[in-house]
């Protein structure tokens, strides 16, 4: 019995299955089934194929709509769902979509969100398409989905497709499904043709209208290959088919619902696991919290307990090692200091002679040594008219202060030939 429990709907000609666990049921609508769904849809009026365009990658959708209503294939705007395309060459691009009317597509994703329950969009040739690159094939194969009268026919490998078609027959006779299978070894052969491939190889995907093992002609001239199939429960009959196994191989990521409905969807899916990831988490954290704790408790314990083992120690080191006497040493040192960096009495006064000009005639001069600062005291004439006299006293007190000098007190008095002046200055301070 199968282990996936998702809902399907299955929309295929004209009729609406539901298929969960191991039975498939008939369905009236939609919205006769609850909850979350995969729907499987062979979309109405649909067409598709492969074609080749000559445009960019990005415009291939627009060409082939385009060209398909120029072909008459559609007299109304047309969607182009796209399953495989790739460039070659300059501007070259093979495509592999369905195509169908818009206004019928706008139907699915207006279904969509009429409805409350989240749902994922696959339409058949999707489903076909990626069970080939599920089989990953290294050369050409057919892939045949029989249902009804009708045999949707893939042909390729995982990484290109050659040719797509839905080959019909009139109705579900022996002889016309003779007709029908015929037709779809003709298109393999046309296509064989067409590209130089060797197509070895026919897998075979069935339905609960197109079950009978012995309806493919001995004659065709292809081995076929059947796939996997399993018993379903349908209206009290049990029917072997391989198709549902297709469907539930199939992964979301292909879905052409809307990326926010896809977000949705996969959100709800989730919760359940989230909440418990998320109720483990927090269960994690609160542990972790409480550990920290206890082991920030014991690690402050212990730092006090080192720190009063540590003063202890410390206090029987200093009752056992007298304290020496340095206070005595560090003062001698500092007067050494002092005296080392202090200007010698010739340096002063070569200072005081640079800086004072012929006309400045000293008749005082101080020097006095302090503690921690030497000043000095000057008091003199200069023997000048006046402005020579201000100018040559500006410019001795701007010397005295280039070499580091500081000027406590001025006094400038001025005659009409003669001048006075008392400065008091300042050596830099050099103490410690």
């Amino acid at each position: 019995m199968p282990k996936d429990r998702k809902q399907y709907l299955i929309e295929l000609d004209g009729t609406l299955y539901s298929h969960s666990g191991s039975r498939l049921q008939l369905l009236a609508d939609t919205k006769k089934r609850a909850g979350d769904k995969w729907c499987i849809t062979d979309m109405q009026e649909s067409v598709s194929m492969t074609m080749t365009v000559e445009t960019e990658p990005r415009y291939a959708e627009l060409m082939v709509a385009r060209k398909l209503r120029e072909s008459g294939e559609f007299d109304e705007p047309v969607s182009i769902i796209t399953f495989w395309k790739k460039k070659h060459g300059k501007n070259i691009v093979d495509i592999f979509f369905s195509a169908v009317p818009t206004r019928i597509f706008t139907q699915y994703m207006d279904r969509l969100k009429a409805n409350d329950d989240h749902a994922l969009f696959f339409p058949i040739y999707s489903v076909i398409f990626h069970n080939i690159k599920r089989i990953n094939p290294k050369e050409p194969v057919a892939m045949v989905f029989r249902h009804s009268r009708f045999a949707d026919l893939v042909i390729g490998t995982k990484n290109r497709v050659y040719y797509a078609n839905r080959c019909v027959a009139f109705d579900t006779s022996r002889e016309q499904t003779d007709f029908l299978w015929n037709t779809v070894i003709n298109d393999i052969t046309a296509v064989e043709g067409d590209y130089r491939i060797k197509v070895e190889k026919v897998y075979l995907h069935n339905w609960i209208d197109a079950c009978d093992p012995n309806e493919v002609p001995k004659e065709v001239g292809k081995k076929i290959y059947p796939l996997s199939m399993e018993k379903i429960k349908f209206s009290e009959n049990l029917y072997e088919i391989s198709f549902l196994k297709a469907i539930r191989a199939e992964s979301g990521f292909y879905a052409i619902t809307p990326f926010v409905e896809k977000t949705f969807y996969y959100a709800k899916k989730s919760l359940p696991y989230l909440n418990t990831i998320f109720f483990l988490a927090s269960i994690l954290f609160v542990a972790v919290y409480f550990w920290c704790t206890h082991m920030a408790d014991l690690k402050e314990k212990e730092y006090h307990k080192i720190k009063k083992e540590s003063a202890e120690i410390n206090r029987k080191i200093s009752s056992l090692i007298p304290a020496a006497e340095y206070q005595e040493t560090i003062l001698f040192l500092k007067k050494l200091s002092l005296c080392k960096d202090r200007p010698s009495y010739k340096s002063i006064i070569n200072d005081m002679s640079g800086a004072i000009s012929p006309q400045m005639n000293v008749q005082v001069f101080k020097i006095d040594y302090g503690k921690d600062k030497i000043k000095i005291e000057l008091f003199g004439k200069i023997e000048t008219p006046f402005n020579r006299a201000s100018n040559e006293y500006k410019f001795f007190l701007k010397a005295l202060q280039k070499k580091g000098y500081s000027i406590l007190e001025n006094r400038f008095n001025t005659k009409i030939k003669t001048s006075d002046f008392l400065v008091k200055i300042q050596y830099k301070d050099v103490a410690f």
